[in-house]
């Protein structure tokens, strides 16, 4: 199974601590629990409830993508071992993982979500090559197999660089928000205006640690090279850490304003 207690940390999102899956046999093994198990159905039932209450405007749901969820079941470092030593291992865990994943986002559209965020963290630890096998098509899977005019999928991947782009762009999403280790002008240049490219300013580095002025600062120059491009959304390369304070969110509408 997929569950396993999380610790809950004052200040930050939970984590599992412990890997689930240990080597190959409980991978062949391993069952795709239902959709309602767990907190599974508490995240759906909550943006059913946003929507109910604001009908008029756009709600999201949030999944982890097939690959990071394999990571997170598998360990990271040794999912990455893994897809180098055995292929057929990893692709099986992470086909199961879309499996999951598959049944998650139809739920969400299913109660009437525009979509949902396809977080994607784990992938940008990979190589081009390998981004492309482990990650981007089976996500162009994804794409294929729920997108529609009224339901869209955002990648979410901020651990990508420019070398990861083609890869990337594969998947065929065609709404991509990025961290801070994106080159956002490149990617912007490549896209050819067919995506749009969302992103990029540091949490943590930005958000978090500094005052309004450099927030201020970094979000006007972030603008500037990015003035030509009418597909490109400002905003922060990852969530924002609870701790943020509230007037450096103020500086950065402030600065777009």
């Amino acid at each position: 199974m997929f569950w396993q207690q999380s610790k809950v940390i004052d200040f930050d999102a939970p984590i599992v601590e412990n890997r689930l899956v240990v080597n190959t046999s409980q991978i062949k093994n391993m069952n795709i629990p239902d959709i309602g198990e767990k907190r599974s159905q508490m995240y759906v039932d909550l943006v059913e409830k946003i929507i109910s209450l604001h009908p008029s405007k756009p709600v999201l749901g949030g999944v982890i993508s097939p690959f990071t969820l394999a990571s997170r079941l598998f360990g990271v470092s040794e999912m990455l071992e893994l897809t180098i030593l055995d292929e057929t291992s990893a692709l099986m865990l992470i086909e199961k993982c879309y499996q999951f994943i598959l049944n998650y986002a139809k739920a969400f559209k299913s109660i009437g979500s525009n979509g949902v965020t396809l977080s994607e963290p784990s992938a940008g630890l990979l190589s081009p090559k390998a981004l492309r096998k482990f990650s981007s098509l089976l996500i162009k899977k994804l794409v294929e197999d729920i997108e529609s005019p009224t339901f869209r999928i955002i990648y979410h991947n901020c651990g990508a660089k420019a070398a990861h782009l083609e890869s990337i762009f594969e998947s065929q999403v065609s709404i991509l928000h990025f961290g801070e280790p994106m080159d956002i002008p490149l990617s912007l240049s490549r896209s050819q205006g067919k995506r749009i490219i969302s992103g990029n300013l540091d949490p943590a580095a930005v958000f978090l640690s500094k005052d309004e002025k450099f927030v201020i600062k970094k979000t006007s120059e972030l603008v500037n090279k990015t003035r030509k491009y009418p597909n490109f959304l400002i905003a922060p390369g990852c969530d924002l850490p609870v701790r943020t304070p509230p007037k450096n969110v103020i500086a950065f509408y402030s600065a777009l304003n």
